[in-house]
Protein backbone atom coordinates (compact mmCIF):
# COMPACT_ATOMS: atom_id res chain seq x y z
CA UNK A 1 0.00 0.00 0.00
CA UNK A 2 1.51 3.66 -0.85
CA UNK A 3 0.04 6.70 0.15
CA UNK A 4 -2.00 8.67 -2.31
CA UNK A 5 0.08 11.54 -3.34
CA UNK A 6 -0.84 14.49 -6.07
CA UNK A 7 -1.91 18.10 -5.67
CA UNK A 8 -4.34 18.83 -2.21
CA UNK A 9 -3.38 15.89 -0.39
CA UNK A 10 -0.25 16.88 1.48
CA UNK A 11 -0.87 17.81 5.13
CA UNK A 12 -2.39 14.65 6.74
CA UNK A 13 -1.05 11.88 4.40
CA UNK A 14 1.90 10.49 6.93
CA UNK A 15 -0.87 10.84 9.45
CA UNK A 16 -3.54 9.06 8.44
CA UNK A 17 -1.04 6.34 7.62
CA UNK A 18 0.03 6.15 10.53
CA UNK A 19 -3.26 5.95 12.20
CA UNK A 20 -3.92 2.86 9.79
CA UNK A 21 -0.67 1.38 11.38
CA UNK A 22 -1.44 2.27 14.87
CA UNK A 23 -5.15 0.64 13.84
CA UNK A 24 -4.07 -2.82 12.33
CA UNK A 25 -1.69 -2.95 15.36
CA UNK A 26 -4.20 -2.70 17.90
CA UNK A 27 -6.66 -5.03 15.74
CA UNK A 28 -3.77 -7.19 15.93
CA UNK A 29 -3.15 -7.03 19.87
CA UNK A 30 -7.25 -7.92 20.51
CA UNK A 31 -6.76 -10.80 18.16
CA UNK A 32 -4.11 -12.40 20.38
CA UNK A 33 -5.44 -11.42 23.40
CA UNK A 34 -8.83 -12.96 22.54
CA UNK A 35 -6.94 -16.19 21.22
CA UNK A 36 -4.46 -16.73 24.08
CA UNK A 37 -7.90 -16.54 26.16
CA UNK A 38 -9.61 -19.11 24.72
CA UNK A 39 -6.20 -20.82 24.68
CA UNK A 40 -6.11 -20.68 28.72
CA UNK A 41 -9.65 -21.73 28.57
CA UNK A 42 -9.52 -24.72 26.53
CA UNK A 43 -5.91 -25.38 28.52
CA UNK A 44 -8.11 -24.79 31.88
CA UNK A 45 -10.70 -27.20 31.14
CA UNK A 46 -8.56 -29.93 29.75
CA UNK A 47 -6.82 -30.07 32.67
CA UNK A 48 -10.07 -30.20 34.96
CA UNK A 49 -10.58 -32.94 33.40
CA UNK A 50 -7.56 -35.25 33.24
CA UNK A 51 -6.01 -36.24 36.61
CA UNK A 52 -4.51 -33.44 38.25
CA UNK A 53 -0.69 -34.92 38.01
CA UNK A 54 -1.22 -35.38 34.38
CA UNK A 55 0.45 -32.54 32.12
CA UNK A 56 0.02 -31.90 28.56
CA UNK A 57 2.74 -33.14 26.62
CA UNK A 58 5.06 -31.02 24.66
CA UNK A 59 3.58 -32.18 21.41
CA UNK A 60 0.03 -31.15 22.33
CA UNK A 61 0.88 -27.49 23.35
CA UNK A 62 2.84 -27.01 20.37
CA UNK A 63 0.17 -28.03 18.49
CA UNK A 64 -2.17 -25.90 20.03
CA UNK A 65 0.38 -22.61 19.46
CA UNK A 66 0.13 -23.98 15.78
CA UNK A 67 -3.37 -23.82 15.21
CA UNK A 68 -3.49 -20.62 17.16
CA UNK A 69 -0.83 -18.91 14.81
CA UNK A 70 -2.50 -20.08 11.62
CA UNK A 71 -6.12 -18.73 12.92
CA UNK A 72 -4.42 -15.30 13.84
CA UNK A 73 -2.59 -14.93 10.64
CA UNK A 74 -5.86 -16.03 8.70
CA UNK A 75 -7.75 -13.29 10.85
CA UNK A 76 -5.08 -10.63 10.18
CA UNK A 77 -5.13 -11.35 6.03
CA UNK A 78 -8.85 -10.70 6.08
CA UNK A 79 -8.77 -7.73 8.33
CA UNK A 80 -5.46 -5.95 5.91
CA UNK A 81 -7.75 -7.03 3.05
CA UNK A 82 -10.63 -5.85 4.65
CA UNK A 83 -8.75 -2.32 5.55
CA UNK A 84 -7.10 -2.04 2.14
CA UNK A 85 -10.54 -2.04 0.39
CA UNK A 86 -11.82 0.51 2.71
CA UNK A 87 -9.06 2.86 1.69
CA UNK A 88 -9.13 1.74 -2.01
CA UNK A 89 -12.98 3.10 -1.89
CA UNK A 90 -12.10 6.31 0.55
CA UNK A 91 -9.47 7.36 -2.43
CA UNK A 92 -12.00 6.41 -4.83
CA UNK A 93 -14.36 8.63 -3.07
CA UNK A 94 -11.93 11.04 -2.47
CA UNK A 95 -10.98 11.32 -6.62
CA UNK A 96 -14.71 11.72 -7.23
CA UNK A 97 -14.66 15.03 -4.61
CA UNK A 98 -11.99 16.83 -6.04
CA UNK A 99 -13.18 16.35 -9.53
CA UNK A 100 -16.72 17.43 -8.77
CA UNK A 101 -14.94 21.09 -6.81
CA UNK A 102 -12.72 21.12 -9.85
CA UNK A 103 -15.82 21.25 -11.94
CA UNK A 104 -17.59 23.90 -9.77
CA UNK A 105 -14.71 25.92 -9.63
CA UNK A 106 -13.39 27.12 -6.04
CA UNK A 107 -14.51 24.98 -3.03
CA UNK A 108 -14.82 28.59 -1.31
CA UNK A 109 -17.27 30.52 -4.06
CA UNK A 110 -20.46 31.23 -2.43
CA UNK A 111 -19.78 29.25 1.01
CA UNK A 112 -19.11 31.55 4.63
CA UNK A 113 -17.68 28.72 7.23
CA UNK A 114 -16.79 29.78 10.38
CA UNK A 115 -15.32 33.20 11.38
CA UNK A 116 -16.05 34.43 7.74
CA UNK A 117 -19.38 36.65 7.73
CA UNK A 118 -22.60 36.74 9.61
CA UNK A 119 -22.40 35.19 13.09
CA UNK A 120 -25.40 32.98 14.82
CA UNK A 121 -26.62 34.47 17.91
CA UNK A 122 -25.30 32.79 20.66
CA UNK A 123 -21.56 32.74 19.41
CA UNK A 124 -22.15 36.42 19.58
CA UNK A 125 -23.62 36.08 23.00
CA UNK A 126 -20.86 33.86 23.73
CA UNK A 127 -17.94 36.74 22.40
CA UNK A 128 -19.45 39.70 24.34
CA UNK A 129 -19.43 37.39 27.49
CA UNK A 130 -15.82 36.19 26.65
CA UNK A 131 -14.66 39.58 26.27
CA UNK A 132 -15.69 40.46 29.52
CA UNK A 133 -14.27 37.84 30.83
CA UNK A 134 -16.47 35.36 31.94
CA UNK A 135 -14.81 31.82 31.79
CA UNK A 136 -16.62 29.21 29.51
CA UNK A 137 -18.35 27.39 32.40
CA UNK A 138 -19.86 31.11 33.33
CA UNK A 139 -21.24 31.68 30.08
CA UNK A 140 -22.77 28.06 29.31
CA UNK A 141 -24.87 28.76 32.55
CA UNK A 142 -25.97 32.19 31.87
CA UNK A 143 -27.10 31.69 27.75
CA UNK A 144 -28.36 27.71 28.65
CA UNK A 145 -25.82 25.93 26.72
CA UNK A 146 -23.46 22.86 27.18
CA UNK A 147 -19.41 24.17 28.16
CA UNK A 148 -18.16 21.92 25.15
CA UNK A 149 -20.53 24.25 22.45
CA UNK A 150 -18.84 27.24 24.25
CA UNK A 151 -15.52 26.29 24.63
CA UNK A 152 -15.87 25.41 20.84
CA UNK A 153 -17.20 28.17 19.76
CA UNK A 154 -14.08 30.58 21.98
CA UNK A 155 -11.82 27.92 19.81
CA UNK A 156 -12.98 28.70 16.64
CA UNK A 157 -12.96 32.44 17.26
CA UNK A 158 -8.89 32.08 17.36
Amino acid sequence: MTPRGGAGSGAGVGTGWAWVALGLMAVGVGILVYYVTQLRRDLSARERAEDADVRFAPGEVLADVDELSRRLAEELDRKAARLERLIAEADERLGRLEAALRRTGSAADGHVGPGEGALDPVSVQVYELADRGYSAVEIAQSLGQHVGKVELILALRR
